[in-house]
């Protein structure tokens, strides 16, 4: 489906799992910063688990077989998702409306399943309608063995609005730590709550923003600790640069025996806001956190390891450096990767 005018806004049809997930903020700020310049329409299955007070316009579908009557009734030139697996729902549209695609990897899609899994996904990349992927940095490689053709696999660093975090200030002390995001066994919210109870009266306030999921049992967990964390089960997006000032530190947990966490978004969010970092440390992927917290921030193994970098104020260096190395993960500079492909269609 070809733009009818060279100045045309082209039609994108994001198809899109979940969407308003409150957790799938990447989505979101994707969507926000690309929506003066084309004409954005979200399609949506599958019920989310906690939903976000201010989605962009979308349409639930109820059966599968509405995708296709919707699609034909906008009319796309492209498509987009998120996650790698959704390159089968992708192709699938994209045969029956001969419309092409780009997809958005992350982390978990990547790194939890099998890898014949991968390679029957990989497989679908060669398909004349699939134009673009991208990735996180260190997965292109590993998505190269599999087959991706090498003109279609891009590096893209987290989805992230730097712009509304961005805080130069150097921040008072306020005796705050921090941990952050999806109620999932694969962030180890528990290793938080575990260090908590480590640091009892260090004088510091522990608090831990979960949304859905299992946030009942971290409750649960919480409270058998003594309470030493508080859980703020639900805060909107835009509320997010108020909290991360309000802290000295973000901790951000992973589960090493999972190791499906990538390039937490929390952290360039953190950075941006002028505040200390801690990242979970996972197998085999330490020189590409490293190279992710761009030398503004600590890596740990364990949460015994973090009490002595938390006793002591965050380095003045690190903080200017996070706030420049930050930058990098704002979706406003790397959104060209997407719409250098899509503006291609809209050309004579």
């Amino acid at each position: 489906m070809e733009p009818s005018k060279k100045d045309e806004k082209l039609r994108v049809l994001y198809l899109i799992q979940e969407y308003p997930q409150l957790s799938q903020t990447y989505v979101h700020e994707e969507v926000e910063s690309l929506k003066n310049d084309y004409d954005i329409k979200i399609l949506t299955w599958k019920r989310p688990n906690l939903l976000r007070k201010d989605p962009h316009p979308y349409e639930f579908i109820e059966r599968p077989d509405q995708f296709l009557a919707k699609a034909l009734a906008f009319k796309p030139h492209i498509m987009h998702s998120h996650y790698f697996h959704q390159i089968e729902v992708l192709e699938g549209m994209a045969r029956q409306l001969r419309v092409p695609y780009t997809l958005r990897t992350h982390s978990f899609d990547i790194l939890k399943p099998k890898q014949e899994k991968l390679a029957y996904l990989a497989k679908i990349t060669h398909s004349p309608y699939c134009l673009r992927v991208l990735c996180f940095p260190d997965f292109k490689e590993r998505l190269l063995n599999l087959g991706i053709p090498e003109d279609k696999l891009f590096s893209s660093w987290p989805v992230v609005n730097c712009k509304i975090f961005y805080n130069p200030e150097k921040p008072a002390t306020k005796h705050k730590i921090m941990n952050v995001g999806a109620a999932l066994d694969k962030k180890n919210y528990k290793g938080f709550i575990d260090l908590a109870s480590l640091m009892q009266g260090s004088g510091n306030e522990f608090n831990l923003y979960v949304m859905g999921y299992e946030k009942d049992k971290l409750v649960a967990y919480n409270e058998s600790k003594g309470r030493p964390v508080k859980t703020i089960t639900s805060v909107e997006y835009r509320e997010m640069p108020a909290v991360y000032r309000a802290h000295d530190w973000l901790v951000y947990t992973g589960d090493p025996s999972l190791n499906t966490i990538g390039l937490p978004m929390a952290v360039a969010e953190a950075q941006s806001s002028g505040i200390g970092v801690c990242l979970q440390e996972m197998p085999g992927r330490k020189e590409a956190l490293l190279d992710y917290l761009g030398g503004a921030g600590f890596l740990f193994k364990t949460v015994e390891e973090l009490p002595e970098i938390l006793s002591k104020p965050y380095p003045d260096e690190m903080r200017l450096k996070g706030l420049e190395n930050a930058k990098k993960s704002d979706i406003n500079v790397h959104k060209i990767l997407l719409t250098e492909v899509w503006d291609r269609l809209n050309k004579p």
